[in-house]
């Protein structure tokens, strides 16, 4: 039998570094050796400065690297680690100001602290559940323009270092089924860094300013309070938006159930209960019945411009939801009553029932004529009483959050369940681009922007065979630019100028369709996919 590698057990400080948009930068550069020299300067400059600190290289994959501390760092506080950290970042802002084309890139930084690692001279046979969850997870852990610490790491600082930590989330992340080894990640901004998430001219909203999209504004008569509106487009006001396209916000989500509940008069509240009874068997075909939806009642943002937002929810059964988006619909008295406190939503809280959905935006592998393509689905022409929005285009589709789930697995229920199955969802790059309220039924979506390995030939094949496949009655795949954007902005619909361009999954069911008109919203999700394609 071949002797077992000698190894060694030690407790380690692991730290994680990683370049946001760096394949967009590489792909861009006018020059491919110049870049991947560039990011080898970064490495190197890495390497050194954290050499200073007491931490060794463990491996670098070219976007970022994996460090962990010497061996007679393992004991005591670890404060060393966050002046390291914020030491890595200062030498990051250095090194993006040397050339101008890496103004668009961002950093990020995690810590965590690892009791029992199983080390070896060659570090490719490092052991250890804790090195695992923190490499596996690190994209759940880091945040944009951050120190990012595990749970257990922040319980290993001074006081002092402990307070440089503005922000908290809770997690539950673990190396296998029943192991938990991150329970909650604390995030401290990094001074320039985090100013850039907020004041860049690469943020949503200074790029949205510039290119003075049709149908979009910077005021809002309908909703309020007005000094919360920072751009409606079409029939959705955007509440927050991620600092940059490559630098997706992170979103917790916390159960929290109110205490009152909203006030209606007496015939409201009996409509309310009629169109909820009619909705029984409706709700059983959206599997709602258990009370299963989301219905979110506060955000809470932090305030040092950290990309990170809270959601506050109580627990709703759909048809109810569902029976009093059908009822401000059918009230206008109501809906007017309603609307201008809708933004509460951002402060005090809101008692309004909602479904909280995700509004995903998928790009197929490949482009067309330089740009990404985007994957359009017409939903089902016909359906029960509560359908939304039958026989509507969107660029993708919508996905009903369920208590306990985050973004990423919603989108990833949805996807499968509706269109990849469980194949197509292996390697999806998900990314949380923003939130918005969507004005008609004062309702909050969260905008996913979805890049899958698959061409759309692929994607046509999967939907097939997908679970749900009749929640679309078709797809087509379509690249967009303004003038696009700005034909079914003015229209509210797939123009005829615009439908040769789509490149339909069954031409014979394409040339037969009557419905063009756009899903509410779909131009707020092509404002967000515009962005991603443009910064």
């Amino acid at each position: 039998m071949a002797r077992a590698p000698d190894f060694s057990l030690s407790a380690r400080v692991l730290l994680q570094v990683d370049l946001e948009g760096h394949s967009a930068w590489v792909e861009r550069s006018t020059s491919k050796p110049d870049a991947v020299r560039a990011r080898v300067e970064l490495a190197e400059r890495l390497r050194r400065k954290l050499a200073d600190h007491k931490f060794e290289l463990l491996s670098w994959k070219g976007d970022g690297g994996v460090y962990a501390s010497r061996p007679e760092t393992g004991q005591g506080d670890l404060d060393f680690a966050v002046d390291a950290a914020f030491s890595v970042a200062e030498d990051f802002g250095t090194w993006r100001s040397l050339a101008g084309d890496r103004a668009s890139l961002r950093f990020r930084i995690s810590a965590h602290y690892a009791g029992d690692v199983y080390v070896h001279k060659d570090r490719g046979y490092w052991a250890s559940d804790d090195l695992n969850v923190f490499i596996k997870y690190e994209r759940e852990i880091g945040v944009s323009g951050t120190v990012a610490v595990t749970d257990v790491f922040h319980r290993n600082l001074s006081s002092a270092a402990q307070r440089k930590f503005a922000a908290f989330r809770s997690l539950h992340l673990g190396a296998r089924p029943g192991n938990v080894g991150v329970k909650g990640v604390y995030y401290a901004p990094v001074g320039g860094e985090a100013a850039m998430n907020k004041h860049s001219r690469t943020t949503f909203f200074e790029w949205l300013s510039a290119v003075n999209l049709p149908e979009a504004t910077s005021t809002d008569k309908l909703i309020g309070p007005s000094s919360f509106v920072r751009a409606t487009i079409g029939d959705a006001c955007t509440l927050f938006a991620a600092p940059h396209p490559e630098s997706p916000m992170a979103i917790d989500f916390e159960n929290h159930e109110p205490n009152d509940e909203i006030a209606l008069g007496p015939d409201e509240r009996k409509e309310w209960l009629r169109l909820d009874q009619q909705l029984t068997l409706p709700a059983q075909l959206e599997g709602g019945t258990v009370g299963n939806s989301v219905s979110a009642s506060r955000i809470a943002l932090p305030l040092s411009d950290i990309p990170l937002a809270r959601v506050y929810y109580a627990v709703q059964s759909w048809n109810r939801a569902r029976a009093f988006h059908m009822l401000l619909q059918q009230q206008n008295e109501l809906f007017q009553r309603l609307a201008p406190h809708a933004l509460d939503l951002l402060e005090e809280g809101t008692l309004i029932p909602g479904i909280t959905c995700c509004h995903i935006i998928v790009r197929t592998a490949g482009s067309v004529a330089g740009r990404p393509s985007i994957l359009w689905c017409q939903r089902q022409r016909k359906g029960h009483d509560g359908t939304y929005h039958a026989g509507r285009w969107s660029p993708t589709c919508e996905e009903q959050m369920r208590a306990g789930e985050d973004v990423h697995a919603c989108v990833r229920r949805g996807l499968e369940e509706e269109l990849l199955g469980s194949r197509g969802t292996v390697g999806l790059t998900v990314r949380t681009l923003g939130a918005v309220l969507e004005r008609s039924i004062l309702n909050l979506s969260i905008i996913v922007l979805v890049d899958v390995p698959m061409s759309f030939e692929e994607v046509v094949v999967s939907w097939r065979v997908a679970v749900d496949k009749d929640e679309h009655r078709q797809l087509a795949q379509l690249p967009i630019d303004h003038t696009i954007y700005a034909a079914m902005a003015a229209a509210g619909e797939i123009t005829p100028d615009v439908r040769p361009l789509l490149q339909p999954s069954h031409p014979d069911v394409f040339a037969s369709t009557s419905d063009w008109a756009l899903h509410p919203t779909a131009l707020v999700r092509l404002a967000f996919a515009l962005w991603a394609q443009e910064v």
